[in-house]
C-alpha cells in the first residue's frame, strides 16, 4: 500500500511540474566576464536544487568525517562495556555454580575493565549510574566468593569497596543499596557465627527494610544462636504474620521457640512470666502445655498451676490420641505422677477424679502400656489392692519405659510387703533396681 502511495505522488508531482513549468518562457542570464550563458528559468531552478542538495550531502560527509574519531571511542567503549559485563554474567553463574575462584577471577577482570570505562570522556549520567551498578554487583560477587571461600579480609575489603562506591550511586538508590549491602554482611555475620554482630548490623536498617521478611529471617536465626527465645518468638510471629512460613512450618517453628523460652526458666517467677508472654494459640498447644507443667515441677511452682496445664493437656490428649507420640505420653503420664502427691486431695484435680479418668482411658485404649500402668497406680493410690495387682502385673510385662516400668515395679514390691510376701517383694524390688 505505501507503494501505491508513493507511486500516486511522484506522478502527481510530475503532473504539477509538467502544468508549472511547460509553458514557462522566463531565460536566466549568467555573466562571467567575459562570457555569458543564457538558460531558461527552468533549467536554473533544476540546477538550483541540484546544487542545493549537492551542497546538503557534501556537508553531511565532511561532518561524518569530523566525527569519526569520536564514533571510533564510542564504538571502543561500547565494546568493552559488552565485554565486561559478559565477565560479569559468566562470574556469576560460576558463583552460583559453586565454583568460587573462577568466579572471583572473572568478576575482578570485569571490574578493572569497569573502571578502566568510568574514566571515559563525555559519559552520561545514565551511564554513569549504570557502570556504577555493574561495579557493585562485581563485587557483591566477590563477596560471596571470597565468604564461601572463608576469605575474610578478602571480604572485609569488599565491603570496604561497597563504601567507596555509596557516593556514585543516585540518591534516590542511595538507601536501598545501603540496606542491601547491610543485609548481606549481617547474612555473612550469621554464617560466620558472630550472631551479636549480625543484630547490630540489623538494627542500622531503615525503618521500610526492618520489617521485611527477609529481615525477620535474619533476627530470627541471630536471636534463637543468641539463647533469646523470647525475642525469637515475638520475631516469628511477625514472620508468620508476614507469610514467611507454612502452617505446619509456623506451628511447629512457636511450638519449639515456646518450649525453648519455657525451658530457661530457674524460678517459678520467671516461668509464669514466660508462660504470659506466650499467645493463648500457643498456650493450647499440648507439648507446650506438658513443657510448662515439667518445669514448674522442677522449679516447684503453684501445685494449682500445674495441675491446670496437666489437666488441659490430658483432656487434650483423649480427644486427639495422636497429636502426642509415644514418648510425650509418657511423659505426661509421669508427669500426672510427680503432680499427684502435691495435689492434696483437691476436688477438680485430686485422686478421685484422676482414677476415674485414668479407667476411661484405659476403656478406650487398652492395649496401651502407660495407660495399663497409670491405671494400676492410679487403683494402688485409692487401696483397690486386687486391681491394681492384677493391673501392673500386666503392664510390667508390656513397658518399655524404664521409669514407667520401675514405678510399677515399686508399686508391686509396696503390695507384696503389705501382704507380707518378702519373696515377691523382693524380686520386684531386685526389677526396680535393675529398670
Amino acid at each position: 500500500m505505501r507503494v501505491v502511495l508513493w507511486i500516486i505522488a511522484l506522478f502527481a508531482l510530475a503532473v504539477a511540474a509538467a502544468l508549472g513549468l511547460g509553458h514557462n518562457h522566463g531565460m536566466v542570464t549568467v555573466f562571467w566576464p567575459p562570457y555569458r550563458a543564457d538558460v531558461s528559468l527552468t533549467l536554473a531552478v533544476l540546477l538550483a536544487l541540484a546544487a542545493a542538495v549537492l551542497i546538503h550531502f557534501a556537508w553531511i560527509g565532511v561532518q561524518g568525517l569530523t566525527r569519526l574519531p569520536q564514533r571510533s571511542r564510542r564504538w571502543r567503549f561500547e565494546r568493552r562495556l559488552q565485554v565486561s559485563q559478559q565477565w560479569a554474567m559468566q562470574a556469576l553463574f560460576h558463583a552460583l555454580g559453586g565454583r568460587f575462584v573462577r568466579a572471583d577471577a572473572l568478576a575482578q577482570r570485569s571490574l578493572d575493565a569497569l573502571n578502566d570505562l568510568m574514566d571515559a570522556p563525555e559519559l552520561s549520567p545514565n551511564e554513569v549510574q549504570w557502570l556504577a551498578q555493574l561495579r557493585w554487583l562485581n563485587s557483591w560477587t566477590q563477596g560471596e566468593c571470597k565468604q564461601s571461600l572463608r576469605d575474610l579480609p578478602g571480604r572485609n575489603r569488599v565491603i570496604e569497596a561497597w563504601q567507596r562506591m555509596n557516593d556514585m550511586h543516585p540518591p534516590m538508590q542511595r538507601n536501598e543499596i545501603q540496606d542491601a549491602e547491610t543485609l548481606i554482611q549481617a547474612r555473612w555475620a550469621l554464617d560466620a557465627r558472630e550472631a551479636r554482630i549480625a543484630l547490630n548490623l540489623l538494627e542500622q536498617l531503615s525503618r521500610g527494610a526492618s520489617h521485611r521478611a527477609l529481615t525477620l529471617r535474619l533476627k530470627l536465626k541471630a536471636f534463637r544462636a543468641l539463647g533469646m527465645h523470647d525475642q525469637a518468638l515475638r520475631t516469628a510471629r511477625a514472620l508468620a504474620k508476614h507469610g514467611g512460613f507454612s502452617i505446619e512450618a509456623s506451628q511447629r517453628m512457636m511450638q519449639s521457640l515456646a518450649l525453648a523460652s519455657l525451658r530457661h526458666g530457674q524460678e517459678p517467677t520467671d516461668l509464669l512470666e514466660a508462660w504470659k508472654q506466650l499467645d493463648s494459640r500457643e498456650q493450647r498447644m499440648p507439648l507446650v502445655g506438658l513443657q510448662a507443667a515439667e518445669r514448674g515441677l522442677q522449679v516447684k511452682a503453684s501445685r494449682e498451676w500445674v495441675m491446670d496445664r496437666l489437666n488441659a493437656v490430658w483432656l487434650h490428649w483423649m480427644e486427639h490420641f495422636d497429636d502426642l507420640d509415644d514418648e510425650w505420653q509418657e511423659r505426661l503420664v509421669l508427669a500426672v505422677l510427680e503432680a499427684m502427691p502435691q495435689s492434696n486431695g483437691a476436688p477438680v484435680s485430686g485422686q478421685v477424679n484422676w482414677l476415674e479418668r485414668a479407667e476411661q482411658a484405659h476403656l478406650r485404649h487398652p492395649r496401651h502400656a502407660g495407660l495399663l500402668a497409670f491405671y494400676g497406680l492410679m487403683c494402688q493410690k485409692q487401696a483397690l489392692w486386687g486391681k491394681a495387682q492384677s493391673t501392673l502385673d500386666d503392664a510390667t510385662r508390656r513397658l518399655t519405659n524404664p521409669k514407667l516400668k520401675r514405678l510399677a515395679h515399686v508399686a508391686l514390691a509396696t503390695l507384696a510387703e503389705s501382704r507380707n510376701d518378702a519373696n515377691t517383694a523382693l524380686k520386684h524390688w531386685r526389677s526396680a533396681a535393675q529398670s
